[in-house]
């Protein structure tokens, strides 16, 4: 199997992925795409959408016995690195 695949299935190298490692690859892919300056048919679908994921990467990360104060901290920083990167495209 491709390490695409493995990627795209929730895997890596034949081992199961970390929970926070999913949604992290996710956000990446989402940050890619906006990178190619697309049309974004409902911008505050997208956004909510975006919101969900970045609260559902911090779930994971407290799952996996992260510091909350360092998990929020972090999922601050994406939120605001999202809203500008969606401000300048």
């Amino acid at each position: 199997m491709s390490v695409v695949n493995n990627l795209w299935l929730g895997h890596r190298y034949g081992e199961n992925m970390v929970k926070s490692e999913h949604f992290f690859c996710r956000l990446i892919g989402i940050d890619t795409l906006i990178s190619f300056d697309g049309i974004i048919p409902s911008a505050a679908d997208f956004q909510l959408r975006l919101i969900s994921l970045i609260e559902q990467f911090n779930k994971a990360l407290r799952e996996e016995n992260q510091a909350a104060e360092e998990s929020e901290a972090l999922c601050q920083l994406l939120c605001g690195y999202f809203d500008k990167r969606l401000m300048i495209n």
